[in-house]
């Protein structure tokens, strides 16, 4: 169900915990004490969302009668994982056959070497070399 919020109510409050995601379907709020303001399309949240227990930094008010929708911390995490599962399904379809595997088999050994050369750095270092 849409957010509804009339001129002057408050969306979000600074040092609130960040619990939500918003698009802005019609109206339009602004940051308060700011020159910023969000309007149909403009999205707003998805920053704190990424970090657990991430608080509000501004306070955020509509300046005429807004509809929103918003999604909370979990279906936003699953939204943007599927969003960015199928983009990279998009990228590997234009690969040559194989090429995922042969991606994944370099990537593995890249990180077989970066370890043996940090395993052989500290090696030297306990010897004192």
């Amino acid at each position: 169900a849409p957010l509804e919020l009339a001129a002057g109510a408050l969306f979000c409050a600074a040092g609130e915990p960040a619990e939500s995601f918003a698009v802005v379907e019609e109206g339009e709020l602004s940051i308060e004490g700011e020159d910023v303001a969000f309007g149909p399309a403009d999205t707003l949240g998805d920053a704190a969302l990424l970090v657990d227990g991430a608080a509000r930094k501004v306070s955020i008010r509509a300046t005429a009668p807004t509809r929103c929708w918003t999604l909370d911390r979990r279906t936003y995490r699953i939204t943007v994982a599927a969003l960015a599962e199928t983009r990279a399904r998009a990228v590997f379809a234009t690969f040559p056959a194989g090429a995922e595997t042969q991606t994944a088999r370099r990537i593995r050994g890249a990180r077989r070497r970066q370890a043996r050369c940090i395993t052989r750095s500290f090696r030297g270092v306990r010897r004192g070399g």
